[in-house]
């Protein structure tokens, strides 16, 4: 059996989405919701791997970005009576900002925020989230979902651009890039994406005009 280095990994899972779909938000649901890790405390570790892929997930994050994350970065406001996770986490490609603050509208995606929250009600305030090494948590997202870690924020940043419509000034202060530049290696679109975005998001008629 052949073992891949982190970026073979990555390299085949982009071929491998390049003539389909990257998965949708409930694939990586399934994903993360069937996760069962851990032999010295499989519930703790668990809840903590599905904590530690669904952070990723939502904040488009690298790992080192999420290193020493402790519970109180993140909090539940409300923007317009609207849920929204408020989340800081360290910027690793951006020289002037060394932190971004993100804001991420949970009411789309309360099924991903739910793992986070599950684990964080066992946490106390000052608790780091995952106190382990870099090279550790891409091993538990390897053994767990079988994705390069990298690969995670792929699609999320597609996602941004497919699913919610992301213009490029909102990706770049979502990402934390200096400019646009980055985003021709991170964003996944295959050849449905270039056709639906002919439609520009509009309903089609089978009957009418």
């Amino acid at each position: 059996m052949r073992t891949y280095t982190p970026w073979q990994r990555q390299k085949e899972l982009q071929k491998l989405y390049a003539h389909e779909d990257v998965p949708d938000l409930e694939e990586i649901n399934r994903l993360i919701t069937s996760i069962e890790y851990g032999k010295l405390n499989p519930y703790k570790q668990t809840i903590q791997a599905k904590a530690l892929i669904a952070i990723l997930y939502l904040t488009a994050g690298r790992v080192s970005e999420i290193e020493g994350l402790t519970k109180n970065k993140l909090r539940i406001e409300f923007i317009d009576e609207l849920p929204a996770l408020f989340i800081r986490i360290i910027n690793r490609k951006n020289r002037t900002k060394k932190t971004k603050k993100l804001v991420i509208p949970i009411e789309f995606e309360m099924d991903i925020y739910k793992h986070i929250e599950t684990y964080l009600n066992t946490l106390q305030e000052e608790d780091v989230l995952f106190p382990f090494t870099k090279r550790r948590a891409i091993q538990i997202i390897n053994e767990t979902i079988g994705f390069n870690a990298h690969f995670i924020r792929h699609i999320r940043l597609t996602h941004l651009i497919t699913s919610y419509d992301f213009k490029e000034y909102n990706l770049i202060k979502f990402a934390g890039w200096a400019d646009g530049r980055p985003g021709k290696d991170y964003i996944e679109l295959n050849i449905k994406d270039m056709f639906r975005a002919f439609y520009g998001g509009k309903k089609q008629s089978k009957g009418g005009n």
